[in-house]
């Protein structure tokens, strides 16, 4: 069954947040990563959307739950 969570990435300076496509531990859980010295990006702390947003001038979206495990993205966020 398809949970109706997409994967997601925004990079901005040195930094990514991304999304993954499962509900573990809620569906506005994300990785935070940054960016090494080589180029590659290495994940440096898992959290939640609302603190990760703080680091983000781009809005992340917002999960809400639709039906068990169903999710859809909110429509307007404050």
């Amino acid at each position: 069954m398809e949970s109706g969570i997409e994967y997601f990435e925004v990079v901005e300076g040195n930094i990514k947040a991304e999304k993954q496509t499962g509900d573990f531990g809620g569906p506005n859980m994300w990785n935070l990563c940054v960016e090494t010295n080589n180029g590659w990006y290495k994940q440096v702390q898992w959290m939640n959307v609302s603190n990760i947003q703080e680091f983000f001038k781009t809005q992340l979206p917002v999960y809400e739950e639709k039906s068990n495990s169903v999710y859809q993205l909110q429509k307007h966020r404050l």
